[in-house]
C-alpha cells in the first residue's frame, strides 16, 4: 500500500499533534490513498507474472464436500441460473468469504454433516465494534481545529490523528479498546462529495460522471482553497457549511448473546438457509461507553483542546438509540474464534477448525476480541500468516 514507515505515536512525522489526555494518547491512523485502495489494481500485474489464479465468476459456493472429519473441497453452483454445477477438491481449502458468510458455510456444512463440527460454538460469540457521536464540537478557532484532526495526503498515503485509550487506564478501571476521532458532516451532493464521487470513478477505473463538475463549479471558492490546502499542507479541507463531531469506538464484550445462525424461513435461490443474524448490545456495553463518553468529554474540557473547539455533549438516551441502531456495525468478528481450546473456539491458533483436517477459515470472525481499531491490516496479515504456514506445509508433505 506504500505507506510510510515508523511509528503512528505522537512522535511519529505528522505536524501538529493534538494535546495529550490523561486517560487518551494522540496516535496518528495510517490510511493508503485513493489510488492504491483497490486491491485488484495493485495486486494483477503481480499475480499475472507469477501465474496467476484461476477464477470462477458467478459460482456460488453451496456445500462444503466431507468425508467424515475431512474437507475434501467445495461445490459451487451458477448464481445467475443456478443450474450449472462446480465440484472442487483439493487437499487444502481455504474458506475466506467474509465473516457473516464463513460462518454461514460452517454452519451449512454441520447442519448437512451433524458429527461435523457439533460440540464447536460455530457463530456464537459474534460482536462488532461499537460507534456512535457523542458530542457536538462547537468551533473556537475553526482553521486549527481543521489543522490539527483533517486527513492528510502525507509520504504516499493519508495520516490522521485519533484519540486512543490508554492501556494503562484500560487495565486500571477494566474498560474497553477505544479510540475517538473527529468527524465532520457533510452533504454528498456538494462539491465536497463530488470530488470524492470522481477519486473514486478514478480508482475504479471507470469514467467519471460529468454531473459531479456541476457541484464543483458552483462552489468554486471552497474548491480553490481545498486545492491550495492540498498542495500546500496536504490536508483535506471540509466544506464550508461542514459540522464537526467527536466520534467514539469501542470494541464490543464477546459474552453476550449475539450470534450468527441459520434462518429457518428465509433462502437464497439455491434453497439455502440464509444467515440470521442476531446483534444485541448489552447493558454493561452502554454503560462503558457512557462511561467513557464522558471521560473523554471531561478530560477535552480540561486540556487545550478547548482552544479549538467546546464539546456538547450528546445525552445518554441519545447516544444508546444511535448504537442500538446498529450504525457502527461494520467489523463483524468472533462468530468462528480462533483459540487453543474446542471448548470455547472454533479454530486453531492456525486458523483450522477443531477435531477436522483439509480446511482453514479466513476471516475477522477467527478473531476472540475486535479490539480497539479497524481490523482489515490485521486480517491481511493472518492472511499472510496462513499462507506461510500452509506453503510450509505443502513443502514438507504435511
Amino acid at each position: 500500500f506504500s505507506l510510510q514507515r515508523g511509528s503512528i505515536d505522537a512522535e511519529a512525522a505528522v505536524p501538529s499533534p493534538p494535546a495529550e489526555l490523561p486517560s487518551f494518547a494522540p496516535r496518528s491512523a495510517k490510511w493508503p490513498k485513493f489510488a492504491k485502495r483497490n486491491i485488484a489494481n495493485i495486486l494483477m500485474q503481480s499475480l499475472e507474472r507469477n501465474g496467476s489464479p484461476l477464477v470462477w465468476l458467478n459460482a456460488t459456493v453451496t456445500e462444503v464436500l466431507t468425508e467424515g472429519n475431512r474437507v475434501l473441497g467445495v461445490l459451487a453452483r451458477d448464481s445467475q441460473s443456478g443450474t450449472k454445477r462446480l465440484r472442487l477438491t483439493a487437499p487444502t481449502t481455504v474458506l475466506a468469504s467474509g465473516a457473516v458468510e464463513t460462518t454461514r458455510l460452517m454452519l451449512l456444512a454441520r447442519l448437512k454433516h451433524p458429527g461435523l463440527w457439533k460440540d464447536l460454538p460455530v457463530g456464537q460469540g459474534f460482536h462488532d465494534h461499537i460507534s456512535a457521536p457523542v458530542a457536538d464540537l462547537i468551533p473556537v478557532d475553526r482553521d486549527r481545529l481543521i489543522h490539527t484532526f483533517a486527513f492528510r495526503f502525507r509520504d504516499g498515503g493519508m495520516r490522521n490523528w485519533r484519540l486512543e485509550l490508554k492501556g494503562e487506564q484500560r487495565s486500571r478501571y477494566h474498560l474497553p479498546g477505544a479510540f475517538a476521532h473527529v468527524a465532520f458532516n457533510r452533504s454528498e451532493e456538494g462539491a465536497f462529495g463530488a470530488v470524492r464521487s470522481l477519486l473514486q470513478s478514478a480508482q475504479r477505473r471507470e469514467l467519471p460522471d460529468l454531473g459531479n463538475l456541476l457541484p464543483i463549479v458552483r462552489e468554486a471558492p471552497w474548491f480553490a482553497r481545498a486545492a491550495l490546502a492540498r498542495l500546500a499542507t496536504g490536508a483535506v479541507l471540509p466544506p464550508d457549511s461542514a459540522d464537526f463531531q467527536l466520534h467514539l469506538v469501542t470494541e464490543q464484550s464477546p459474552a453476550g448473546l449475539s450470534r450468527i445462525e441459520l434462518s429457518d424461513s428465509r433462502q437464497d435461490m439455491f434453497g439455502k438457509p440464509l444467515a440470521r443474524i442476531h446483534w444485541e448490545v448489552g447493558d454493561e456495553d452502554i454503560s462503558r461507553f457512557v462511561e467513557l463518553q464522558t471521560r473523554l468529554a471531561t478530560e477535552w474540557k480540561n486540556s487545550p483542546l478547548m482552544q479549538l473547539a467546546k464539546p456538547v455533549l450528546s445525552a445518554p438516551d441519545k447516544v444508546r438509540a444511535s448504537i442500538l441502531l446498529g450504525g457502527g456495525v461494520y467489523h463483524p468478528a468472533g462468530s468462528t474464534r480462533m483459540g487453543t481450546s474446542a471448548r470455547d473456539s472454533v479454530l486453531d491458533p492456525n486458523l483450522a477448525p477443531h477435531g477436522s483436517s483439509g480446511i482453514w477459515a479466513l476471516s475477522t470472525a477467527a478473531f476472540p476480541t475486535c479490539g480497539g481499531a479497524n481490523p482489515s491490516f490485521t486480517l491481511l496479515l493472518l492472511a499472510l500468516r496462513l499462507a506461510s504456514h500452509l506453503s510450509q506445509g505443502l513443502r514438507t508433505g504435511h
